[in-house]
């Protein structure tokens, strides 16, 4: 199934090469379970992003099954990831889109194939033990919970082979043994491949091989004495357990060995030894004389003895030598360490989180060691109660490892109201001073970026950002010009593309519609999760800060539930029904290759794709989509498209510079009890400076925050500057996660609300009269959840609806 020879995988910037994998082989046989093991930085993480064709080699030979993935083009690859290959990330988030409930994500996979299997979708979701919460949105569902949708979602189209980077992570020790059981009942059953990348040896030894990577290569491999044999005890350090795994270390095709470190460090064998044969075995012993040459051979015994050298090749030991200095950075009364903080992780997630921010920091500040800490581990999570992984206090953990005896130096948050939290309690050092005295030039930054980091400090930075998630209004020009409307200019209000988009359309809806807008690029949503993102930047609150009141029946609210109810009763946006009747038209045309056989087509059923949707709010990624379908929009028989994009519509009066659906994070600030706060500045500079900022310019998920790296892609043509120009939308307080974690039977005042807003959709209540009794049957019902915040609770709601929290925010 899988067979990579000499895989090798280097990252480049102008003047610093890492090489991740070093000629690498490895073979997993058809229908496989096995697992993968290393230290971070090993090199595990880059094999699986390269099977998983996530990232492309930069030399020697990888197949899987028939695909060579250092020749298949592009378009191939998409196939390759969509039909051949399963993968759950190690980041669960990742897999998931917030907006949709469990349920919808496990569907939205089958979407993209032509064919949605609800009793499919189902089945997955019950066997991670979701059965009950489906139809729950994300904002529900603890991280174990997330994770599990996140496997579900891996197997949605029934993959020939199903890649795990730490696929129990984040779930409790029950859950991880059923996740276990539910791929040896694919791997059995069904054949599938299945490759686990992992810390947890625990899990390593329920899998019927076990390879172990160092410094990119293949180093030892311990293979199951009876497959048989689920219930194996784990492994155990460098050794196994003797009855039931034999351990083998690997030599490649060119006779090539990794010796164990720990072996090496008690015979004080440094970068050569000696090597004997006798006959029948191959001794490495440290050398006995360090007198030129190579001691002359025993004689007697007839030996054959050589010098074996140390792994630096030349051209790696050349800029190694280039960068030394009087300093003598090696020195080891010169090393420092520094200890970064991070909101979640644990040992099993460091490899992903140090090639995302240190490893580059730690190949060129030789003399600094990084000690990542996450507040919130996962590894220590997984086996409390349910009820305990969701009502984790973020910010009594994040304020742990912030002080005591041995605090973090640098602290890495993932929200902005985070940082707010952390700035209102004087913990964070201001960067300005900093900034000033290094004569740091700010104009090279993303000025909404800055602002949105400087708004929740009171007018100071207290942290920076190396990069950023934006949103734009992508609008179809061929439609407008087909239909003589102006197109949509930077700067609009909401009312104005509002305007705009009922244009479009004959407010009947329907399979041969033209829709006007529409909130996210697949289609449609439930109507009340399109008002959260819609009324984000104002701020709105459904209930007060004590959860003792509702707060919903207001002019402010009645305008923003009768414009999202009029563009659904117009069809200016497609309701469910619109899509159901798309779906079913769109399946009778298909597009048939040559073979015979149904060519592939994701965009099928994305209306922006097949022209029937003018303007519609995507986030910076969809320029992949938009790029590849460009490329193979003749294959499926389908129209180029003529785009472009446009700044996100604004409440010109009551918020104006802010946008919906943008993002800032790894919002990298220092601790103002910091021990080593030079070396903290140092990497807050090296995260945000112009090297970083080049290599992460090349990313096709966000976006740089530097201006200077900041360009349309190659071979595309584009209004660049509307993704820079709005500053985030406020999220939710620490304070009102804490009341939801206190109180996760809150969740049901926004499925009320749902309810309630479907009811003046069906035309059986007017806006007015759902707010008053929202505001109504919510008030009741907060005064029942203040008396039983968590236990079993019967809301008294009809129908399939869904919850967020207690302010309206943006999902992100």
């Amino acid at each position: 199934m899988i067979d990579c020879e000499g895989l090798v995988k280097i990252y480049k910037t102008d003047d610093l090469e890492v090489v991740a994998l070093q000629g690498l082989n490895l073979s997993v046989k058809d229908g496989e379970m096995m697992a993968i093991i290393g230290n971070s930085g090993s090199g595990k993480s880059t094999l699986l992003n390269i099977l998983g064709g996530l990232d492309r080699p930069s030399a020697g030979q990888v197949r899987v099954g028939p695909w060579d993935l250092l020749k298949v083009s592009d378009h191939d690859l998409v196939k390759y990831k969509r039909e051949t290959v399963g993968f759950i990330w190690q980041n669960n988030a990742r897999n998931l889109l917030p907006y949709l409930s469990a349920l919808e994500n496990v569907e939205m996979p089958m979407m993209f194939n032509g064919k949605v299997d609800r009793a499919y979708a189902k089945q997955l979701l019950e066997w991670v033990g979701l059965k009950d919460r489906m139809h729950n949105k994300l904002t529900q569902l603890s991280g174990g919970e997330q994770q599990r949708v996140a496997i579900a979602i891996s197997l949605s189209n029934r993959p020939k082979m199903l890649l795990a980077d730490e696929p129990t992570g984040s779930v409790d020790s029950r859950t991880s043994d059923i996740i276990m059981d539910i791929f040896r009942k694919f791997n059995r059953e069904m054949g599938l491949t299945i490759v686990i990348v992992t810390h947890d040896l625990s899990l390593a030894g329920k899998v019927d091989r076990v390879v172990a990577i160092r410094d990119g290569l293949t180093s030892t491999e311990f293979i199951k004495r009876n497959p048989n044999l689920d219930g194996a005890p784990p492994l155990s350090g460098v050794g196994v357990n003797d009855d039931v795994h034999e351990a083998f270390v690997v030599v490649d095709r060119v006779g090539r060995l990794q010796v164990p470190k720990e072996y090496l460090k008690q015979l004080e064998i440094g970068d050569k030894a000696t090597m004997e044969f006798d006959g029948d075995k191959i001794v490495i012993r440290a050398p006995k004389s360090n007198e030129g040459g190579i001691r002359m051979m025993d004689q007697r015994k007839k030996t054959v003895r050589r010098v074996v050298a140390g792994g630096l090749t030349l051209s790696l030991l050349v800029p190694l030598l280039a960068a030394c200095n009087d300093k003598n950075e090696e020195d080891p009364n010169n090393r420092r360490t520094l200890r970064i903080g991070m909101m979640y992780g644990s040992s099993q997630d460091e490899s992903y989180y140090r090639q995302q921010y240190t490893d580059l920091f730690e190949y060129t500040h030789k003399n600094i060691d990084i000690e990542l800490v996450p507040a919130i581990d996962w590894t220590e999570q997984q086996f409390e109660a349910p009820d305990k992984q969701q009502n984790v206090d973020q910010l009594a953990k994040v304020k742990e490892i912030m002080t005591g005896a041995n605090p973090v130096d640098v602290m890495i948050v993932d929200s902005t109201a985070m940082l707010s939290q952390l700035v209102q309690e004087n913990m964070l050092k201001p960067l300005d001073p900093l900034i000033k005295e290094d004569k740091i030039d700010l104009t090279d930054y993303v000025p909404s970026v800055i602002d949105g980091i400087k708004e929740v400090g009171d007018n100071q930075l207290y942290a920076l950002t190396p990069t950023f998630v934006p949103s734009a209004l992508f609008y179809n020009k061929t439609l407008f010009q087909k239909n003589n409307i102006e197109p949509p200019r930077d700067g609009m209000s909401w009312d104005e593309v509002i305007s705009l988009a009922k244009r479009f359309g004959d407010g009947k809806g329907g399979k041969d519609a033209t829709f006007g807008f529409s909130f996210n690029q697949w289609g449609a949503s439930d109507g009340f999760s399109d008002m959260t993102q819609y009324a984000a930047p104002l701020g709105l609150r459904v209930y007060d800060e004590k959860g003792e009141k509702m707060l919903v029946n207001t002019p402010q609210w009645e305008k923003v539930w009768t414009t999202i109810a009029d563009l659904y009763k117009k069809h200016v946006v497609p309701t469910q029904e619109d899509m159901q009747k798309i779906y079913e038209a769109q399946s009778k045309d298909v597009v048939v290759g040559g073979d015979g056989g149904q060519v592939y087509n994701p965009y099928q059923n994305q209306l922006f794709f097949s022209g029937k949707m003018a303007m519609v709010l995507g986030q910076y990624y969809m320029l992949n989509d938009l790029e590849t379908y460009n490329k193979n929009y003749e294959k499926l028989k389908m129209t180029k498209l003529d785009w472009d994009v446009v700044t996100v519509p604004q409440f010109v009066n009551e918020a104006a510079g802010i946008g919906t659906n943008i993002t800032l994070s790894a919002l990298t600030s220092i601790n103002a009890k910091a021990a080593n706060p030079d070396d903290a500045w140092e990497f807050v500079k090296f995260m945000n400076g112009e090297d970083w900022a080049k290599l992460k310019s090349r990313s096709s998920y966000e976006m740089t925050a530097r201006k200077s790296f900041i360009k349309p892609r190659d071979g595309m043509s584009y209004n660049i500057d509307a993704f820079t120009q709005l500053k985030p939308a406020p999220q939710q307080s620490l304070a009102d996660a804490k009341l939801l974690q206190e109180r996760p039977n809150l969740n049901f005042i926004n499925q009320l609300g749902s309810s309630e807003f479907q009811q003046v959709l069906s035309g059986k209540l007017s806006v007015k009269e759902a707010l008053k009794e929202y505001e109504e049957k919510g008030n009741d019902m907060l005064q029942k959840i203040k008396l039983n915040p968590k236990g079993q609770f019967d809301p008294g709601i009809g129908g399939d609806v869904y919850g967020g929290g207690g302010v309206v925010r943006p999902l992100d």
